[in-house]
Order: structure tokens, then C-alpha cells, then sequence
């Protein structure tokens, strides 16, 4: 998984500001690229189904475009991987429906 973000944290502060007002303007954070291929292979490697995989991955993407960075600090990864099983509702699911 590899994100492009396309805002710096500056702007991101501001967009969080701005989250809290009605009427949020549309903001693009930047994009994000899922190699099938290597998703399939990591699903085995972590025991998951593809699916769960690419959710999990679509998450980490995005929060690598809302400024968090996992390589940055322990205390930083703890925070991210806390996100992701709470945004994935910890099964790796982004939807009850699967």
C-alpha cells in the first residue's frame, strides 16, 4: 500500500477546524494505490481473508493521509493500530456486512 497525500499538516489542522462547522467543503487528502497481488500474499502472512486485508489496507492508507506515521515513533504506532482496529471494528471489516 503506498499513500500520496496531497495536503500538508498545516492544512490538515485547518480541515479538522473546519470539520466541527457546518457545511465542510470537499476536500481531496491525496490517493492511495493497493497492489492486489502483494494484498493477497500479506492476507495469508496475517491469517485474514482478502477482504479484511484490503480494508485493513484502505484504512492504513488513510490514516497515513490524515498525517499519522507509524514509523515515526512507538507511542505513534500504538496510536495508529489502535485506529485501525477501531475504524475496522476490529475484525478488519470495515462494514458488519463483509
Amino acid at each position: 500500500m503506498l499513500s500520496f497525500p496531497l495536503k500538508e499538516a498545516g492544512e490538515l489542522r485547518q480541515l479538522g477546524r473546519l470539520a466541527l462547522k457546518p457545511g465542510l467543503p470537499r476536500w481531496e487528502l491525496g490517493d492511495i494505490v493497493i497492489s492486489l497481488h502483494r494484498a493477497k500474499a500479506q492476507s495469508r502472512e496475517h491469517g485474514l481473508t482478502l477482504r479484511q486485508e484490503l480494508d485493513l489496507l484502505l484504512v492504513h492508507g488513510i490514516l497515513h493521509l490524515l498525517g499519522l506515521d507509524h514509523e515515526r515513533s512507538p507511542r505513534e504506532e500504538k496510536k495508529m493500530r489502535d485506529l485501525e482496529r477501531k475504524l475496522t471494528g476490529g475484525s478488519g471489516l470495515l462494514s458488519a456486512g463483509g
